[in-house]
């Protein structure tokens, strides 16, 4: 499988490539440390829980954060959600010059 490159963890070979990684940028006229926080914040925009998520301590404690019930998620996540992401990704990229450089190395091979 070498047209597949898998990682998860941000201590494997291309872990700069993971949600997790602590590659962090601005957005919204903040910091966001990762692209997890950004992302699970995103669920509860205009709140004050956004702002709690933002703050984690670590991307494992934004996820738990933003997989909780316990306030409203927002009513076009459904929508928003691809393009949240495909942002939190570019500004990642975009303001990371090495893993830039990796993202670029892969080629043609498929992500997972």
């Amino acid at each position: 499988m070498e047209d597949v490159i898998y990682f998860y963890t941000v201590t494997d070979k291309y872990g700069e490539l993971s949600n997790f990684a602590k590659l962090g940028f601005e957005a919204d006229g903040k910091y966001w440390p990762t692209v997890e926080h950004y992302f699970q914040a995103k669920k509860f925009e205009g709140q004050t829980y956004e702002n709690k998520i933002r703050r984690a301590l670590t991307a494992k404690n934004a996820r738990n954060m933003g997989r909780s019930r316990e306030y409203p998620i927002r009513n076009d996540w459904e929508v928003v959600k691809v393009n949240v992401m495909r942002d939190a990704l570019n500004r990642k990229f975009q303001n990371n010059q090495a893993a830039k450089i990796l993202l670029l190395s892969i080629g043609g091979k498929v992500l997972v």
